[in-house]
């Protein structure tokens, strides 16, 4: 069963464009009517962060198991990555994205069983294996601490395990953005989140850590339920990363995928290697 749908071709993007022009037109029109110089677009509607915790935890649900097609694409210091790919996830222990180059070659696959994780490039026949879940490879690679399960929450806005589920201090509108704001400390990590005010739903989440701060931004929703970002950028000012997660497609899982689903075999002649904090070696 598809929860959510949608087809990013040419026809929609002209579509969308010409609502927002002509949205831009009759806000124009509007504002020399009653000679206002603003229209707001978001107002307070009173949302309290009981009501963001019950989202969370609808979206925990809806979103547990899923399989997607997206636009992917990744860069950063040295390397880059972008193209089409597909993700499967069943959250909490399973997850497999793989990324396609334009060509339709296979530019890159990772997936996590258990705490078991396997990132492959099968250009240069590479493997970095290790079993903290992705940790280490994605503070290498892409400049912030977080798991592949974590990672797969933020990106379809769920707040990350490690950020705990307590009380957000200092919950309160913001005009300028015009959403809701509240913060969580975990450690030496802030987490700072500003919510619709009508959905529930995450439109930005600051990561703040002394090592760090991760930006995520979250835009083009689906309107219900939950709501969904199709377009989800992250990005990290000082590892100078940044992540473009683009859904296509996503539908709800009925029933589990085998632990066959989320294997990548290797060929017999590529290279692993073992990933500890910044540090590769061979695989062991």
């Amino acid at each position: 069963m598809k929860v959510f749908a949608s087809t990013k071709g040419e026809a929609i993007s002209l579509k969308k464009l010409g609502q927002r022009v002509s949205f831009a037109i009759w806000s124009a029109v509007l504002a020399v009517a009653i000679g206002c110089s603003h229209v707001t677009r978001y107002q307070a509607t009173g949302l309290q962060s009981k009501g963001f915790w019950e989202d969370q935890a609808r979206r925990g649900e809806e979103l547990k198991w899923v399989s997607g097609k997206l636009r992917f694409s990744y860069s950063g210091k040295d390397h880059a990555v972008s193209g089409k790919g597909r993700v499967l996830q069943q959250l909490p222990t399973q997850v497999r994205l793989e990324i396609r180059d334009p060509l339709g070659r296979v530019a890159f696959v990772a997936a996590l069983e258990g705490k078991k994780f396997t990132a492959f490039y099968p250009s240069h026949k590479k493997a970095l294996l290790g079993n903290d879940g992705g940790e280490d490879y994605f503070r290498s690679h892409l400049g912030f601490q977080t798991s592949f399960d974590d990672l797969q929450r933020i990106v379809v806005g769920i707040l990350p395990t490690r950020a705990g589920k307590g009380p957000l201090a200092g919950w309160e509108w913001d005009e300028i953005r015009g959403a809701y704001w509240g913060e969580l400390k975990s450690g030496d990590t802030r987490w700072r989140v500003w919510v619709d005010g009508k959905s529930a739903a995450i439109r930005e989440l600051w990561i703040e850590s002394p090592r760090e701060t991760a930006k995520i931004a979250y835009s083009d929703f689906e309107p219900c339920c939950p709501s969904l970002s199709y377009f989800v950028q992250i990005s990290l000012e000082r590892a100078k990363t940044k992540v473009e997660w683009e859904w296509e497609e996503i539908e709800k899982l009925e029933k589990p995928r085998s632990a066959e689903s989320f294997q990548i075999h290797l060929p017999a002649d590529a290279k692993r290697l073992g990933i500890q904090g910044n540090v590769s070696t061979e695989f062991q």
